[in-house]
């Protein structure tokens, strides 16, 4: 593909406004947990500011998967009862479920795509957290790594559609029939994405390298555990990535994260209960 073609497509995502920032509440959610001055009131005060949002929270708190044994009402109750971590979890996860789980063009499986990011957000986190590394940004970097695959879906549907056809019909991942079609990948629209939402250098990394952790200059942790977290996820058959590709890890990526088969057991029994309480996300949306 020419460069001319390249900067065309960029052109095009550059252009459609809808993409012109992330989900207002997943990014305040982010500016605020990213601040050692927040506390649990102030992001129950940001969750009850959208109902829609409030609503499915207190679904998930009152399922069967927690079993408490009165009803939670208000978000403020169940902020400690869920803990601060887990309502950021769902509060990122929801917010993501329109973006990612819309209605397809081309007749990609967007709602098939948001389990299999949510599975490696829940990975990658759980990745790191054994590593004794950073977690929390990892379930950020999981949940977003394959945003250029719905960019490209909304963008380019005519070229998109031969991209799912093939990928319907054939054992190659994603990644290799965009480049062979497009001439571009979903990293490289994901980047063009992570840049005009002026995203931390760490998740534009792990957005632009997922595919290929051992060629980041930087931030090779959050990478190689998105990568991994993907992995994991199509492991376990959370979701889908989009292709009939056999679920593939780097062998430095292996190395560096311990990735044994034991290991890799034990970590997929731990992530299959990990994404249980997520199920109840997409009830009513």
């Amino acid at each position: 593909m020419s460069t001319s073609d390249q900067n065309s497509y960029k052109r095009t995502v550059d252009n459609v406004e809808e993409l012109a920032a992330l989900p207002s509440i997943m990014w305040e959610c982010l500016s605020l947990v990213g601040s050692p001055e927040s506390s649990a009131q102030d992001l129950a005060e940001l969750i009850e500011q959208d109902q829609s949002l409030t609503s499915k929270i207190l679904r998930v708190a009152n399922s069967a998967f927690y079993g408490f044994s009165r009803r939670i009402g208000k978000i403020g109750e169940a902020v400690p009862l869920l803990g601060y971590q887990q309502i950021r979890r769902l509060v990122l996860a929801i917010s993501t479920l329109e973006m990612f789980g819309g209605h397809s063009k081309t007749g990609f499986d967007r709602a098939g795509l948001w389990e299999h990011n949510l599975g490696t957000a829940v990975a990658a986190e759980l990745l790191l957290e054994k590593s004794d590394l950073d977690s929390a940004r990892g379930f950020v970097a999981g949940l977003l790594h394959d945003v250029g695959k719905t960019v490209a879906d909304d963008c380019f549907p005519d070229k998109y559609q031969e991209v799912v056809a093939q990928a319907a019909v054939s054992n190659q991942t994603l990644f290799e029939i965009e480049s062979s079609i497009l001439g571009v990948t979903h990293p490289e629209i994901g980047l063009w994405v992570a840049e005009r939402w002026r995203l931390p250098n760490d998740l534009v990394t792990a957005i632009q390298w997922h595919h290929d952790p051992t060629s980041a200059r930087s931030y090779f942790h959050l990478t190689a555990a998105t990568h991994a977290g993907s992995y994991l996820c199509r492991l376990i058959g959370a979701g889908t990535g989009g292709d009939n590709s056999e679920p593939a890890v780097s062998k430095e990526v292996e190395r560096f994260l311990d990735l044994g088969p034991e290991r890799t057991d034990e970590l997929s029994e731990e992530l299959k209960n990990r994404v249980a309480p997520f199920d109840l996300c997409r009830a009513g949306a």
